[in-house]
């Protein structure tokens, strides 16, 4: 999963019905950086390989298993 929205399509599969919330929330730092949205990333939505891997990593903190790559 290179593109931030597989991430997103991956925790809404493996998630809680709040998930998506809670990755928000837990992005909020990292997303005011980049200027984007956890819940605006779509398919071509472009970040860079920083906001990648803490999406990665706190999407499986939220999911309660780690986030396949």
């Amino acid at each position: 999963m290179s593109v931030a929205f597989d991430i997103i399509q991956w925790l809404e599969r493996n998630g809680e019905i709040l998930a998506l919330a809670r990755l928000d929330v837990r992005m909020m730092d990292a997303t005011s950086r980049e200027k984007l949205s956890v819940r605006a990333i779509g398919r071509d939505t472009v970040c860079s390989p920083e906001y990648l891997a803490a999406l990665r990593r706190e999407a499986g903190v939220v999911a309660g298993k780690p986030c396949p790559k």
